[in-house]
């Protein structure tokens, strides 16, 4: 709505002195590079494209982290500066961020990159998702009474551990997603892919426990999602409406040997980022064949 009236008063009235203070408002309240939702961000970014261009500044801008010189920002016209500051050293905490020398008008943001440890990485269902995902290698089976093979199941994990795997070898995966406490409206399920490994359709195979594929019904499609991107990072999921427990399937194949890191499973709702989960990291050992 603060969008929407900024825009207004932009088309009516381009010089009032609202613009100002209400276009600090809706920067504040950005969240990394985006607002709380796809529809929030893309009504902010029409609202600024009817705003007057800025007038052009320049000088030399002093940046300070925690009281302490962090660099020197140059600006020059209308275009905005970056400046990379080393962070290896913060502590957990609070930090303050501030800026000498800058001109009358000057917006800033700040945006802090890092990396945890895959043991660090691990579920989380307390903000409305409860999340899981198995991993179980693939196994031929030849089926003389049908012509064709099957494949069975091995589950990867035993006693706590991943067992490794080899180039080559199909793995199925198995997501697990729940609403916790009441059901989903337009949700995304975002599965990252470890590296050295591809995604697959899985419904070209004949998977002990899993639907025949002939049984599908293609001409009746009634998965419980609407829709699934296979990616080069990623397994995408998208689904209009969810109520209890419901499960996805995929392949992976193994291709490269090494050892990689699968990260979270994320689900989180479209127009309420907030709500959201997570399933852990997990770490994959590929030995070449051979092995």
């Amino acid at each position: 709505m603060t969008a929407k009236a900024l825009e207004a008063v932009a088309t009516l009235e381009p010089n009032s002195a609202l613009i100002p203070g209400v276009s600090q408002w809706l920067l504040a309240n950005r969240r990394g590079p985006k607002w709380l939702s796809t529809q929030d961000t893309t009504t902010v970014i029409i609202a600024a494209l009817v705003l007057k261009p800025p007038k052009a500044v320049g000088g030399d801008v002093d940046v300070l982290l925690d009281g302490q010189n962090a660099g020197q920002a140059t600006l020059t016209g209308q275009e905005a500066v970056t400046l990379n500051i080393d962070a290896s050293t913060l502590k957990a905490g609070a930090h303050t961020v501030t800026m000498t020398g800058a001109p009358a008008g000057l917006t800033f943001s700040t945006q802090l990159n890092y990396s945890r440890e895959p043991a660090e990485l691990k579920g989380d269902a307390s903000k409305g998702f409860r999340m899981s995902r198995q991993y179980q290698r693939l196994e031929p089976v030849w089926d003389a009474k049908n012509n064709k093979y099957t494949y069975r199941r091995v589950p990867l994990l035993k006693g706590g551990q991943m067992q490794p795997v080899t180039v080559g070898d199909l793995i199925l995966v198995t997501l697990s997603v729940q609403p916790v406490g009441q059901a989903a409206r337009y949700m995304v399920v975002s599965d990252p892919i470890p590296a050295g490994m591809k995604a697959l359709d899985e419904r070209s195979l004949s998977i002990a426990g899993l639907q025949d594929p002939d049984e599908y019904g293609w001409d009746n499609w009634n998965y419980w999602y609407a829709g699934r991107d296979l990616l080069d990072d990623r397994v995408d999921l998208y689904a209009d409406y969810l109520k209890g427990e419901q499960k996805m399937t995929y392949l992976l194949r193994a291709q490269t040997p090494g050892t990689f890191t699968a990260l979270p499973t994320h689900a989180f709702l479209m127009y309420d980022p907030d709500v959201e989960g997570y399933a852990p990291a997990t770490t994959f050992t590929v030995r070449d064949r051979g092995q």
